[in-house]
């Protein structure tokens, strides 16, 4: 697996400087052993403006491609808009994507993961189509009930704990299987767990309860530690169109909504709001139940409600 943080890379300045920093990460997550059989990218070849940035990486695989017989690359490219934002600014070719296109169908050994803001949906009608149009995409939204439970209960297979029934089913509610969110609150019960035994002397021979799970969830610590997706995601909404996104967040806080009782609680037009709500229900923030529209995860309207 390659991180691939394009954040971590700061401004990307040229093709060739994009190009570079993947066939480093390439080469970093070779193993030792095999590292002192091919040679290091070469920057200055990389950033040379009389070499072709492509043909420039395309040799170097050929060289790494003897050694991938019985391996395989999964480059994850996180916060993939930010390659956007560089073709949008034109320091990266827009035709980058059509290059990584070409990669993946030729290069069996070479597997892409874009991970960011947008749907591929979202990205299928621009610059990315080349990228995008030609592959099959999976979704990869909460994890079942099922899933969630035994993430929970077994996140290693000598977890020494147990959770009541009650505790397990609560969980699942109030993060509706978001991975994230359910390994914050384990870890968060565990803490206290230990804390509560090795600190205040309780007994370590029962099972996390609903009240234990309630003195998380009540506290400030939970909120804060899980910041970076709650900000995500209100941000996202917060500068992303369609307009309007913010304030059906704010007024579905309160509890589930008809679309009349939105248009009456937010002031916008029927239209913006049906616009406002294909969004947030494509990024997976609201949901529909019925004739009824509300937060698909009770954490997050609760962060809302605390915010307005």
């Amino acid at each position: 697996m390659v991180d691939f943080n394009l954040q971590r890379m700061g401004t990307v300045r040229s093709t060739g400087e994009w190009l570079y920093a993947l066939a480093l990460s390439l080469y970093d997550r070779l193993p030792p052993d095999l590292q002192p059989t091919i040679f290091e990218p070469d920057e200055t070849v990389f950033l040379d403006p009389a070499h072709n940035p492509y043909q420039t990486f395309n040799r170097w695989l050929k060289k790494l491609a003897p050694l991938m017989a019985d391996r395989r690359f999964i480059v994850a490219i996180d916060e993939f808009e930010l390659l956007e934002d560089a073709m949008d600014n034109g320091r990266v070719e827009l035709g980058l994507t059509e290059f990584l296109r070409g990669l993946i169908q030729t290069t069996d050994w070479f597997v892409l993961v874009l991970a960011g803001l947008y749907t591929l949906q979202e990205k299928c009608h621009d610059y990315w189509n080349p990228l995008f149009g030609s592959i099959k995409p999976r979704k990869v939204s909460f994890l079942t009930a099922a899933a969630a439970r035994q993430l929970i209960t077994q996140p290693s297979l000598d977890f020494p704990l147990d959770y009541t029934p009650e505790a397990l089913n609560e969980i699942v509610h109030l993060t509706h299987g978001q991975p994230y969110l359910v390994q914050l609150i384990g870890q968060n019960l565990v803490t206290q767990f230990n804390r509560q035994v090795f600190e205040e002397g309780q007994k370590s021979d029962r099972p996390i309860s609903l009240t234990d799970l309630h003195a998380v969830i009540d506290s400030s610590a939970l909120f804060q530690d899980g910041g970076a997706y709650f900000t995500g995601v209100w941000r996202q909404a917060e500068t992303s169109e369609p307009l309007g996104q913010i304030d059906l967040l704010q007024a579905l806080s309160a509890g589930p909504l008809t679309l009349p009782e939105l248009v009456a609680a937010t002031g916008l037009s029927p239209d913006a709001v049906t616009a406002a709500l294909k969004t947030l229900c494509d990024h997976d923030v609201v949901v529909q139940e019925g004739d009824r529209l509300q937060f698909t995860v009770e954490l997050m309207r609760r962060w809302v409600q605390q915010r307005s």
